[in-house]
C-alpha cells in the first residue's frame, strides 16, 4: 500500500520519485518499480524533456538507518579492533584491490540508541563499483576469524563509501559546495570564514592563525593556515608541479604567487549578484548587507587578505606516514587584531556528553595553547560550512587509500550519538580544539561515513618546520 508520494532532487542529485509503503513485502518492488518506471519515462518523452526521474519504493521503518559513533578507548573493544586492523587490510586488499577507499572502526546502532551498538569494522567502498559483494564480505569475515576474540564479536559491514576533500571527492568528479550569500560580514576574518584561491570556484576554511619565524632571529610573519588542496586551483598552470615538490618547501622558490580571497571568489561572487538582482529589484540592501558588500568589493579590489608563501604539495607523507595537506598564507595586513577565538557557550548537553563536561570562555580568551587530539577525547571545530560541530577523537585512526595508491592511517573524528556530522563539504582547513580549547588539529578531509579525518598540530608544526626552517607558533 503506498503511503506516501514525494519528490527529491537537487544540483547534485538526480531527480526521484519516492513511494513510501508499509509493505514488508519486497519480493514484487523490483517490477512495480519497473512498471512505474515506464509510465514516468514516457510522461517524460511525451512533454519532449532532458529530465530524467528515478523511481524508488522504500519502506522507512524497514531501512537500515545505522549510524556510528566513536570505539571507547581502553577496552576489551578497542584492543580487539587493533589486533584485527592489519589481518582486515591484507584480506581487503586481497578481496577487493583497487575499489576500496577506507577501512574504519566505529561502533554501530540506531541513531536513538546509545547502548547496544554494535563494534562494526566499516570497509567503505568506491560508489558504483560492482563486484559479488556478498562473497567480499564473507572472505573478510573469515579471514576475522584468525584473530577474533571469544569475548567480542567483531562485525563487518561492506558499504559504499568516499573520502571528500573541501570541494569535491578525492577521487571522483570535482563538485564545488553551495555558494554562500553573506548578508553580515565581518571586515577582519575569524576562524572558519570562508577562503579561496583568486578566481577559482572553490571555498575552504581559515583554520588558524599562527605567527610563523622564518629562521632564528627573524621577525615574525602573521599567517592563516588552511589546507593545501584549498589553495591549489589558485595556479592550474603548474598545478602538477605545486602537488608534486609543494610550493616554496626546501628553499625552492614558488612557480606563481596564489592569492588567497575572503570571502572565497566562489561565495563573494555569488552575494554580488544576488544583492545587485534585489537591488535591482528596489529593495535596499540593510546596513548589514551594506557592508558586507563593500568588504566584498575592497577585497576584490585589491589582492585579497593575503598570499601563499609555504604549502605541503599533494598527498606527500611525513616520517610517520600520515598524510600533509597544510598551507601557510601570509597575511596583508600584519597589524590587524587576527585572534584564535575558541566556540561561544552556546553548546547544547547533548554536544557536552550529555552534560557531563564543562565548557565555558572567558570574556576575550584566545586559543593560545596547543593539545594533542587524545583517544576518546571531546573535539570541535569552526568551519564555513557546518560552523562549529562537536565530536570524538576515535580510539583507531582511520585507514585510507588515497586516489595515489597510498594507504595510510590518519586521526579520525566521530560524532556524538544524537548529534550531527563533524565536518561538511567546504569545511576543509578548520581549526579543530579539546575541550581546554588547545589547538589539536585541522580538518583535512571526510568521508561520507559520518566521520572527518584531521591532520594534528604538533605534525603540522614539526612538518613546516622541517621543510621550510620555520617556526610557527599561536599568537
Amino acid at each position: 500500500m503506498v503511503r506516501g508520494l514525494r519528490w527529491t532532487g537537487g544540483s547534485r542529485t538526480r531527480e526521484t520519485l519516492i513511494l513510501a509503503t508499509m509493505d514488508e513485502d519486497f519480493q514484487a518492488w523490483k517490477v512495480a518499480a519497473t512498471v512505474i518506471q515506464e509510465i514516468v519515462d514516457k510522461a517524460l518523452r511525451k512533454q519532449n524533456t532532458d529530465l530524467k526521474i528515478k523511481v524508488e519504493i522504500r519502506n522507512e521503518l524497514r531501512m537500515y538507518k545505522d549510524v556510528s559513533t566513536i570505539i571507547p578507548p581502553n577496552t576489551p573493544i578497542q584492543i580487539a579492533c587493533e589486533e584485527a586492523q592489519e589481518v582486515i587490510l591484507n584480506q581487503v586488499q586481497k578481496s577487493c584491490p583497487g575499489n576500496w577507499t577506507a577501512i574504519l572502526y566505529h561502533m554501530r546502532g540506531p541513531r536513538s540508541q546509545e547502548n547496544d551498538r554494535k563494534p562494526t569494522i566499516m570497509v567503505c567502498i568506491t560508489p558504483k563499483t560492482r563486484s559479488i559483494w556478498g562473497m567480499v564480505e564473507r572472505e573478510i569475515e573469515e579471514a576475522l576469524q584468525q584473530v577474533k576474540s571469544p569475548d567480542i564479536n567483531l562485525h563487518v559491514e561492506v558499504l559504499p563509501g568516499q573520502l571528500y576533500s573541501s570541494y569535491g571527492p578525492v577521487s571522483l568528479e570535482i563538485q564545488p559546495p553551495n555558494a554562500f550569500i553573506y548578508r553580515k560580514l565581518s571586515e577582519i576574518p575569524n576562524n572558519g570564514a570562508s577562503i579561496g584561491p583568486r578566481g577559482a570556484q572553490n571555498a575552504g576554511s581559515l583554520g588558524t592563525f599562527v605567527d610563523f619565524q622564518p629562521s632564528a632571529g627573524s621577525a615574525k610573519i602573521r599567517c592563516l593556515l588552511t589546507c593545501y588542496h584549498v589553495i591549489a586551483p589558485g595556479d592550474p598552470t603548474h598545478q602538477i608541479q605545486n602537488d608534486t615538490q609543494g610550493i616554496c618547501l626546501e628553499g625552492k622558490k614558488g612557480l606563481k604567487v596564489i592569492r588567497v580571497d575572503y570571502p572565497a571568489h566562489f561565495d563573494g561572487e555569488a552575494t554580488r549578484k544576488q544583492f545587485a538582482t534585489e537591488t535591482a529589484q528596489g529593495r535596499i540592501l540593510d546596513e548589514g548587507e551594506s557592508k558586507a558588500l563593500q568588504t566584498i568589493i575592497k577585497n576584490n579590489s585589491t589582492n585579497g587578505i593575503g598570499s601563499v608563501i609555504h604549502a605541503s604539495g599533494k598527498d606527500r607523507l611525513n616520517d610517520k606516514a600520515h598524510r600533509m595537506d597544510w598551507a601557510l598564507v601570509r597575511l596583508d595586513n600584519q597589524n590587524a587584531p587576527h585572534k584564535n577565538k575558541p566556540p561561544p557557550e552556546n553548546f547544547s548537553p547533548i554536544d557536552l556528553w550529555n552534560g557531563r563536561l564543562k565548557y565555558d570562555v572567558k570574556p576575550e580568551e584566545t586559543v593560545s595553547k596547543i593539545g594533542m587530539a587524545a583517544k576518546g577525547e571531546w573535539a570541535a571545530k569552526i568551519g564555513r560550512t557546518s560552523a562549529v560541530t562537536v565530536g570524538e577523537v576515535n580510539s583507531l585512526r582511520g585507514t585510507c587509500n588515497w586516489s595515489n595508491g597510498r594507504v595510510t592511517k590518519e586521526i579520525e573524528i566521530g560524532i556524538l550519538v544524537g548529534g550531527k556530522n563533524f565536518a561538511s563539504t567546504g569545511d576543509s582547513g578548520s581549526m579543530v580544539l579539546n575541550i581546554k580549547k588547545e589547538w589539536i588539529g585541522m580538518i583535512c578531509q571526510r568521508s561520507s561515513c559520518e566521520s572527518a579525518f584531521i591532520t594534528s598540530a604538533q605534525e603540522i608544526i614539526e612538518d613546516v618546520k622541517e621543510k621550510t626552517g620555520g617556526i610557527i607558533s599561536l599568537p
